[in-house]
């Protein structure tokens, strides 16, 4: 599904992770500790991200993408490879529309100080709004109007030249 595939997007929106980088990032998912990202864990992201409309159908869809060996749950393992895999597809014009819908869940055009400390949030609980304005400040023209989609792009281009 459509949710589906945007979920696995922001999943997978960590586009040029080290391995530890990669390890932290499942272990914001895997929020027990088990080793594994089940249903509920997945469920309790994706509503964290703002996928509110999320069928338990979706939650299930999405970690049955992941899981490769049929368990049931992300193991780390598979989680690396789906990351890993994904890293070379993140760079093309479709990704990074469907990067920048993520931080634009009200489809308003443009990504606001709420939006994109929403998502700030999620990857580090301790980002301060300072920090949320000045990525304003250093990616739009016009910081009080937010974050257009062709000042996404050219940001994320001018990351990709790196």
């Amino acid at each position: 599904s459509k949710a589906t595939v945007s979920v696995l997007y922001c999943i997978t929106h960590i586009m040029s992770l080290t391995k530890e980088q990669i390890k932290e990032a499942f272990n914001l998912f895997d929020a027990d500790g088990s080793g594994a990202i089940d249903a509920s864990e997945m469920g309790l992201v994706l509503k964290g991200l703002g996928f509110t409309d999320c069928s338990e159908r979706d939650i299930q869809n999405i970690v049955k993408a992941i899981d490769s060996d049929g368990s049931g749950t992300v193991e780390y393992q598979e989680f690396e490879n789906m990351v890993i895999m994904r890293m070379d597809k993140a760079d093309s014009p479709d990704e990074i529309w469907k990067a920048y819908s993520l931080f634009d869940p009200d489809k308003s055009g443009r990504i606001s100080f709420d939006d994109l400390k929403r998502v700030a949030l999620m990857e580090d609980p301790s980002v301060g709004d300072d920090e949320i304005h000045r990525i304003l400040n250093a990616v739009a023209e016009v910081p009080e109007r937010g974050i257009t989609f062709e000042e996404w792009k050219e940001v994320m281009n001018s990351l990709k030249r790196k």
